[in-house]
Order: C-alpha cells, then structure tokens, then sequence
C-alpha cells in the first residue's frame, strides 16, 4: 500500500479533514500538520527565480503553490481565512511546504500556510496522508 500527503483540492476535502482532524486536536494546544503542497522554487512559464512583483501580488504568489502528488498548481484557495498575509513566504534556504495549523493565535485553525519542508523549531508537526487510487 502506498499513500501521498493530502492533495486538498475542493472544498469539501477541506472541511473532511477539518473535521476530523477536531477530535483528535487538544484545545488550546499548538498543533501542525504537513499536507501535500509546496512552493516552487522557479516560475514555470519563464523558468528563472520569481519576481519582487510576484511575490507582492497575493494572487500571483498563490500560482507559486502545487500539489506534489499531481503536479497541479492549487486552484482550491484555502489560505484565505487566514488572520495572516498568505501565503507569506518562509526564507528561501530551503524548500517551502504548505500546512495546516491549529492552535495559533494569529492564524484560523485548519487553514493553509507555509513553511520550512525542513525545519527543527517545531519537532511534533504531523502529516495527512491518503492511499493513491
């Protein structure tokens, strides 16, 4: 059997994993979870590094993201319930990863955001898998 991180695609994926990802969540306890997205690193259309110009537009720094298990670029927006200015673009020393946090005080639970693929600050960041059809 093998198994990708999660490609959320609509959103009724969305809600599915939000809600069961509740149950098992303690209250009031910071808690994360790696999904199946990541930032490409170049802008496949020109094949060089993106723009200042880019990464200032909201919606041009969201074509930046895709599903790793397809290639897609993310079409469905959950980063919009943020309570930050998503995506926010982690340092560029390594790849970015999209998420989901629970927990936080200045981000809505169970929404996207991005950060390090590698990182040691947060060492209980989970993953959400699904089994490839």
């Amino acid at each position: 059997m093998s198994a990708d991180l999660v490609s959320i695609e609509t959103k009724e994926e969305h809600e599915f994993i939000k809600k069961n990802l509740k149950p098992i969540t303690t209250p009031n306890i910071f808690h994360g979870w790696y999904v199946g997205g990541k930032r490409r690193t170049v802008d496949p259309a020109t094949g060089r590094p993106w723009t200042a110009a880019q990464n200032a537009n909201k919606a041009e720094l969201k074509k930046q993201y895709y599903w790793v298990a397809t290639g897609k670029t993310m079409a469905y927006d959950g980063w919009d319930k943020s309570k930050a200015a998503i995506p926010n673009t982690q340092p560029s020393d390594g790849d970015t990863c999209v998420l989901l946090w629970a927990g936080r005080r200045d981000f809505l639970d169970y929404e996207f955001d991005d950060y390090l693929c590698a990182s040691d600050y947060y060492k209980d960041i989970g993953y959400i898998c699904e089994k490839a059809n």
